[in-house]
């Protein structure tokens, strides 16, 4: 895990103006390529100094986790569909549920 900015007031805790991920990028710089898992303690000390802090997931090779964003509203039932034709049923896999009514299937990177 590591923590990502939040939004404060309708902007990104970064303070850029032009924030093009508002709440969705790393407060810690790197830490999302190093594969370096968090400690308790560490865990802890983020958010005891950013209580506010949205959560992130490390995806990619340096992690190993894939997760497929089925944002409905947006296509995601239809690129779902499409993944699998390609690829296969995804079939059981953990999933998150998101705020705009879409989920994150939670992968093992290919």
């Amino acid at each position: 895990m590591v923590p990502l900015h939040d939004v404060e007031g309708g902007a990104c805790s970064c303070g850029r103006r032009s924030c093009g991920s508002p709440g969705k990028h790393p407060r810690v710089p790197g830490r999302d390529r190093t594969g370096r898992g968090a400690g308790a303690d560490e865990l802890r000390a983020w958010w005891r100094d950013a209580p506010a802090a949205n959560v992130g997931v490390v995806t990619g090779p340096v992690s190993g986790r894939a997760v497929l964003d089925v944002d409905p509203r947006r296509g995601g039932d239809d690129e779902r569909a499409a993944a699998e034709a390609g690829g296969g049923p995804i079939g059981r896999t953990p999933v998150s549920l998101t705020s705009g009514g879409g989920r994150h299937l939670c992968l093992a990177h290919p």
